[in-house]
């Protein structure tokens, strides 16, 4: 972010025309005018909005000092698009501004802010006093860089080319830079990540509501359950798919307690298995969710064993993306032990394809990056290139890091690309040869594959919100996978004459498992339309006396705008295909 400050003894502004198709709606024209004035010129750029923390900590304390000195009757931060060309995208420029307005606001209090409408043409006189003081420029940038005295061997592969060395101009440099230092790939600057104002309104139009003290939590109340419930079952049938195809056997456990995530010294992690069998050990041995599964006495004469939970994970956060923003994470956690690397180099396999078939039924597959992380050990063997072939199938091009580890390691990670750009960890899957010394004599040296299947239901409910907001910018109309609404379908009658039709067909619905309501409010057609619309319900039928005699519905699809007639049979089908 670049800024220009004028002291001037005098400023005008009035708008003109817009500039922009973005541009802020306001009441009419707008004009100020001020004596003794601080006037901030403003250009917001690229990646400044996940910045915002420290750029407006920053920003306000050399306002106060300035304050101070020169004792300006009002502050009027002016949006100026001419000191830089890496300019920020119009909604991301406005969220920038509108939060430096706020914090001005409540951090000044004893001076008025002011702020000039963004996105239009204005004109402007000022009067500069010329003293010292009076003309200032500064630049704001809050990046962390890395701190490693050795990088790790980077790598793209793709179906095309093969395994090729990462160079720093890739195009995966720019989308994945927080990434690739956390993996140590580049020497590269990382910023801070903020929830746009937008996210927060479509988070809580579905129940979830992002609160922030220390660090960052969703909460979730009403339709928020519902979509979290289908997503962990979405998850759940993946185990249910792998325990046919492979035998598996194993428990579903309730934890109790804290996970692996969080230091509690004089605390025990308990878990209950469905034979309602409770095995309690230190939260010393916490600090690796294996060794739960290794020290319980369970495990005895068992050579293939897995155990399933939903694990709650308290964390310190890190202001870089979504994830580790959150100080709270709710996630599914798959832990399993097999005797031979094959066997389970074969699972992982399985799981990776399912897990993708999953996320690409809920439409996030193609706006995730893959990224395989691997230790030397693994990268001689060559046991990547049998996952590269199943990544592959779903995507053009992924990244790899060779860790310098003496561990047998191999961890696949997917990342969400979201609206500004930053990568967030949607879900990992690893495998690890251990070798505890355990009261388990033949898991001394197992395999484990530890997954997070789809991920952890918050970054799975941000991410299909996110990308709704995606579409929206694109000026498509947003919605989530329609098996997820709580609402499926909403039935509207045109007139009170058509309840009873509506009711049947309702019926005939939620006979066939599909999430139904009827809109009996006694107000026009069209108010009902639109509000379904806000509501972004799927699936709108509208019933009238030409669907009653012939016993057809017509139907208007959200997700491709699309409107048809159909026989009630007809729409079950498609609905079951569907959702």
């Amino acid at each position: 972010m670049r800024v220009l400050l004028i002291h001037a003894e005098s400023f005008t502004t009035k708008t003109v025309e817009k500039a922009l198709e973005e541009a802020e709606e306001i009441p009419g024209e707008h004009s100020i005018g001020f004596e003794n004035a601080l006037v901030v010129f403003i250009t917001v750029e690229e990646g400044d909005s996940r910045n915002l923390v420290e750029l407006a900590r920053d920003f306000v304390k050399d306002l106060k000092d300035l304050t101070i000195k020169l004792k300006p009757a009002a502050i009027v931060l002016y949006p100026y698009a001419h000191l830089s060309r890496n300019l920020a995208k119009p909604y991301e420029a406005l969220e920038v501004l509108k939060t430096l307005e706020k914090v001005l606001r409540e951090e000044i209090k004893e001076i008025p802010t002011y702020r000039a409408p963004f996105g239009w043409y204005k004109r402007f006189s000022i009067n500069c006093y010329g003293h010292p003081l009076s003309e200032l420029s500064r630049e704001y940038k809050a990046e962390e860089r890395i701190k490693t005295a050795e990088l790790n061997e980077c790598f793209t592969y793709s179906r095309t080319s093969g395994t090729q060395k990462l160079v720093p101009d890739s195009k995966h440099v720019k989308t994945m830079k927080w990434v690739l230092s956390k993996h140590r790939c580049l020497d590269v600057a990382t910023t801070r990540w903020r929830p746009s104002e937008r996210i927060n309104e479509l988070l809580s139009k579905f129940g979830f509501k992002l609160v922030e003290d220390t660090g960052l939590r969703l909460y979730r109340m009403g339709p928020a359950i519902v979509i979290e419930d289908k997503l962990l079952e979405l998850s759940e049938s993946v185990i249910s798919e792998l325990r046919e195809s492979h035998n598996l056997q194993g428990e579903k456990i309730i934890t109790q307690g804290y996970s692996e995530d969080v230091e509690r010294s004089e605390e025990f992690l308990c878990f209950t298995t469905t034979k309602d069998t409770k095995h309690c050990v230190s939260s010393e041995a916490t600090s690796n969710h294996v060794k739960v599964l290794l020290e319980s006495e369970i495990l005895k004469e068992r050579s293939n064993y897995y155990l399933y939970e939903v694990v709650s994970v308290l964390k310190e956060t890190k202001p870089s993306d979504f994830r580790n923003y959150l100080t709270c994470l709710r996630k599914p956690q798959l832990t399993a032990l097999l005797s031979s690397k094959k066997e389970t180099l074969n699972l992982l396999k399985d799981l990776l394809s399912h897990v993708l078939k999953k996320l690409e039924k809920i439409e996030l597959l193609n706006h995730l990056t893959p990224v395989l992380v691997v230790s030397q050990e693994v990268f001689e063997e060559g046991l990547q290139n049998t996952i590269n072939e199943i990544l592959s199938k779903f995507y053009e091009e992924l990244l790899i890091v060779k860790k310098d580890k003496s561990l047998w390691e191999l961890t696949v990670e997917l990342y969400y690309v979201d609206s500004t750009e930053t990568p967030t960890l949607l879900t990992k899957t690893s495998l690890q040869a251990q070798n505890h010394i355990t009261t388990t004599p033949t898991h001394e040296h197992a395999i484990t594959l530890s997954s997070e299947l789809l991920g952890p239901l918050e970054v799975l409910a941000y991410a299909l919100i996110d990308k709704a907001y995606k579409a929206e910018l694109a000026g498509k109309t947003p919605y989530i996978p329609a098996f997820l609404a709580p609402t499926q379908v909403r039935i509207i009658p045109v007139s009170k004459d058509h309840v009873g039709y509506a009711e049947f067909v309702a019926s005939r619905l939620r006979d066939s498992g599909i999430s139904v309501d009827v809109d009996h409010r006694e107000v026009g057609l069209g108010r009902k339309i639109r509000d379904a619309g806000i509501n972004w319900i799927p699936y709108v039928v509208v019933v009238g006396d030409r669907e009653k005699e012939s016993e057809t519905v017509n139907v208007r699809i959200r997700s491709t705008g699309l409107q048809k007639s159909m026989k009630i049979n007809e729409f079950i089908e498609f609905l079951k295909t569907s959702i």
